[in-house]
């Protein structure tokens, strides 16, 4: 079931008239939120119209070309104008309630309009907004119509998306009801337990007399519970939790905290969320504090699109993403570059993962022609949006205000970084505000004749000219990295970036390992982190971090690969030198540790050795088919190594192996042949490397620590007749409109091991109820689209996801190949048991 903040056990449009009840804790609620995801109608320029569910991705559709305005930022995706329609009809008893439509995210330029009434307008994709309806009469149809203009591109420096491609809701308040996200909950401890303290913020214009009802619980049992009265717009409560369930990444236990307001008798409305009780405390002797609990942040960086479904927000697509993140090891994450969705947030609360919630790529310097402007009039504005999101979020640890932000290597930069880790304390005084930091491109603009600038350029006058930007270091370090580093231990960086870190709670460094430890001695008092690092490099950082308790841990770029960037981490085969932006049909940027479709690769077995997470080596091999071949190396992506060894018909061809283990040393065998030692290790970056002659059947790695053996495992090449193969992460699902299933597509041998060199073209059918939400592959360049039925697989795999439609009943997938025949698999699509209220 998709679940988000408020749950209600109404149905939508349901008469929601208001019981009198006995101290308030029966009756429905007179305020309520409902989901409009389903029923829309989208016109695109050109097409005929289209009936479509949100969240819902129009870009996605659109015809890649090397034309495409957005470039290689966005991967040769075109943007386009899209008209959103709907009829909503108002509840038979609306009376004086208040009806706003709340909008999680729209890509591109928008205005809302009811019944050819404009009532809002948003400019911001990653900014939540909400839209007061004028008064409407009762049990009457409206039509709603969102126009959408996302033409002028790039507006990021990565694949956006077009249209709604976030949920989309419609509250129906009382006159006295709480505000949206208008609960706030701190968590301190005591020495028996905690207390959570409550603020409630609602509306009362009538000055009635409110009662608050306050409940926790947990598995359906009341922990604790309290009352508070008042004829303002706003009381604070308190509740004591002995004995607690804290909440952590390792242990996320959550509670459930329910608020009635009652007002003349009659219940006015009704809240509901997931909450856990966690503190976050920074402390100099014993680095970050989880509960009082010392925590490593073992992190990656992931941007807001879902691969072959694009930027559509499923809330199985993030529940999937975390899931798979933690399996790797990851117990962070970092949003890159603009908030979570509300969807993600679940899972990390639910699943346990931290999260480092991210405002912005941008202040005041564009680092894309068509970037947002008058940064000045709304930061506060979209920052506050953030908090209200995340602040009973016990997977929320941290802010960031910016990413890479040149001028806060100038005096009004370290102004602005100033005014708003002040902003965010004096909102949210318990989580500490960090910044991405990146020590070269704050050194070019200290050294740049805008480095006295005092005051932010005026948009009639133009961006500053800094000397470096992100675009450009990102140039600069897939060409000429190893200088770059140098310059990185140059005086120069840490004059640049001292002030902006001074002003901040956490230093974060942006590929500034050259810096961190050297940074650690120089400031006693810093806490610091990588925010962004070569995934190559995780290694000798992750020392750093070991250190030091100031040093609290690391991301890296990229933890799951993205679209857009294109070609940013890819390796070329047949080429010494290759730019970093890749031109058309270059699609994924690379660089992930785990790819698009959810395969991890290499890097993501190196970072899970490094944190000693890993019980047995992990193996990997270089592309048997680019074998002897010169290639062009990508920074972001430290080996293009895959962890497999089926690659059928290259018998002797030259195997660069390479083995990840914290080991003192590695054995590797072939068929129970000895193939000879390698150190690993530390000292080696956890890392062995072997040369040798493929041939089918078991390659083994033997870990060996003080002579003795640890530990083994091993990869097989394909035995016999391939055959295509499905595979779901769920086969039972909900029919709620919003659920998904992702199916593997693989090319396999019976025992399901993966060929790596027998790809085909692949065409999907669905039967019964359902639809295609995306398929493709993780394949880096690509001529296909994730809207069509046919797609050729990638290293023997692709993706393919099916999302209900809001009809229950049975679905049945069938796939046919050019070569390795047919395969099918059935999806079970349930009646909803729950009905689920929206955020409000």
């Amino acid at each position: 079931m998709t679940r988000n903040d408020t749950h209600s056990h109404a149905q939508p449009n349901a008469d929601l008239t208001g019981e009198v009840v006995a101290g308030g804790g029966q009756g429905a609620s007179r305020s309520y939120a409902e989901a409009l995801n389903d029923r829309w109608t989208l016109h695109r320029q050109g097409s005929a119209a289209e009936q479509v569910t949100l969240p819902h991705d129009a870009m996605l559709a659109e015809p890649r070309s090397a034309r495409a305005a957005s470039g290689s930022h966005g991967g040769y995706f075109p943007g386009g104008r899209y008209r959103y329609t709907r009829q909503w009809t108002t509840p038979a008893d609306l009376g004086q309630r208040h009806v706003t439509l709340v909008f999680e995210g729209v890509q591109g330029s928008c205005e809302v309009f009811i019944d050819d009434t404009s009532v809002g307008t948003n400019t911001n994709g990653y900014d939540e907004f909400a839209v007061e309806l004028p008064t409407l009469e009762a049990a009457t149809t409206h039509e709603i119509r969102v126009e959408v203009d996302n033409t002028t591109l790039p507006t990021s420096r990565w694949y956006t998306g077009s249209g709604i491609y976030r949920p989309v809701s419609v509250r129906v308040d009382d006159l006295v009801h709480l505000t949206r996200d208008g609960v706030r909950t701190t968590t301190t401890t005591t020495d028996t337990g905690a207390v959570l303290a409550i603020d409630l913020i609602f509306a009362n214009p009538a000055v009635a007399d409110v009662t608050a009802e306050v409940t926790l619980s947990r598995h359906g049992e009341t922990v604790a519970q309290t009352t508070a009265s008042t004829t303002g717009g706003g009381v604070s409560t308190s509740l004591v939790v002995d004995d607690p369930a804290f909440w952590s990444a390792d242990a996320p236990n959550l509670y459930e905290l329910s608020v009635t307001l009652v007002a003349d008798g009659h219940v006015r409305d009704r809240w509901t969320q997931r909450i856990g009780l966690r503190t976050v405390v920074l402390d100099r002797d014993r680095g970050l504090l989880i509960n009082d609990v010392p925590t490593l942040l073992r992190g990656g960086c992931v941007h807001h699109d879902n691969g072959v479904i694009g930027a559509t927000t499923l809330a199985a697509a993030e529940r999937r993403r975390v899931r798979i993140l933690k399996e790797w090891g990851y117990n962070a994450v970092r949003s890159a570059h603009n908030p979570m969705s509300r969807a993600f947030l679940d899972a990390c609360d639910e699943l346990g993962m931290y999260v480092l919630d991210e405002y912005t790529d941008v202040w005041y310097v564009q680092k894309v022609a068509t970037g947002a402007t008058g940064f000045d009039e709304r930061w506060r504005r979209e920052i506050d949006t953030m908090i209200a999101k995340d602040r009973n979020r016990p997977s929320v640890i941290m802010y960031s205000t910016g990413n890479e932000i040149p001028e806060t290597g100038a005096p009004y930069g370290v102004q602005a970084a100033r005014e708003m880790t002040e902003h965010i304390h004096a909102q949210d005084p318990g989580r500490p505000v960090t910044l991405g930091v990146n020590p070269m491109i704050n050194a070019m603009t200290a050294y740049g004749k805008d480095r006295h600038r005092d005051s932010p350029p005026t948009e009639t006058a133009g961006p500053m000219s800094a000397a470096m930007d992100s675009t450009a270091f990102n140039v600069a370090m897939g060409q000429i990295g190893g200088i770059m580093n140098a310059l990185g231990r140059t005086p120069l960086t840490d004059h640049a970036t001292r002030d902006v870190f001074s002003v901040i709670d956490v230093a974060g460094y942006n590929y500034g390992r050259v810096r961190m430890g050297k940074d650690l001695d120089r400031y006693p008092d810093r806490f610091l982190m990588g925010t962004e690092s070569m995934p190559g490099e995780i290694a000798e950082i992750w020392s750093i971090v070991e250190s030091s308790p100031r040093a609290l841990g690391d991301f890296s770029w990229t933890a799951w690969d993205y679209l857009g960037e294109a070609g940013l981490g890819e390796w070329i085969p047949g080429k010494r030198i290759a730019p970093m932006a890749k031109p058309f049909p270059h699609l994924t940027a690379g660089a992930g540790a785990i790819d698009i479709t959810g395969t991890a690769g290499a890097l993501a077995q190196l970072a899970k050795t490094t944190w000693g997470l890993s019980s047995v080596p992990l193996i990997a091999v270089r592309p048997l088919d680019r074998s002897g071949m010169p290639v062009a190396k990508a920074a972001w992506r430290t080996t293009d190594a895959v962890p497999s060894w089926a690659w059928r018909g290259k018998d002797g061809a030259r195997a660069q192996v390479e083995v990840y283990s914290d080991a003192d040393e590695i054995e590797l065998r072939l068929n129970g042949r000895t193939l000879g030692r390698k150190p690993a290790g530390h000292r080696k970056g956890n890392v062995a490397r072997f040369t040798v002659a493929w041939a089918e059947g078991e390659l083994t790695a033997i870990a060996f620590r003080v002579g003795a053996e640890v530990s083994r495992s091993s990869e097989s090449s394909t035995v016999g007749p391939l055959q295509l193969t499905l595979r779901a992460d769920r086969t039972t699902l909900s029919a709620d409109g919003q659920d998904a299933a992702f199916i593997s597509v693989e090319v396999t041998d019976a025992a399901g091991t993966v060929e790596q060199l027998a790809d085909d073209n692949v065409e999907l059918h669905l039967e019964g109820v359902g639809e295609f939400a995306g398929f493709g592959s993780a394949a880096p360049t690509t001529l296909g689209s994730f809207t069509d039925l046919q797609h050729a697989t990638y290293r023997g795999r692709a993706l393919a996801v099916v999302r209900s439609t809001g009809t229950p009943g049975l679905a049945r997938v069938v796939a046919h190949s050019a070569r390795h025949g047919d395969a099918s698999l059935e999806l079970q699509f349930d009646s909803p048991t729950i009905q689920v209220e929206p955020s409000r």
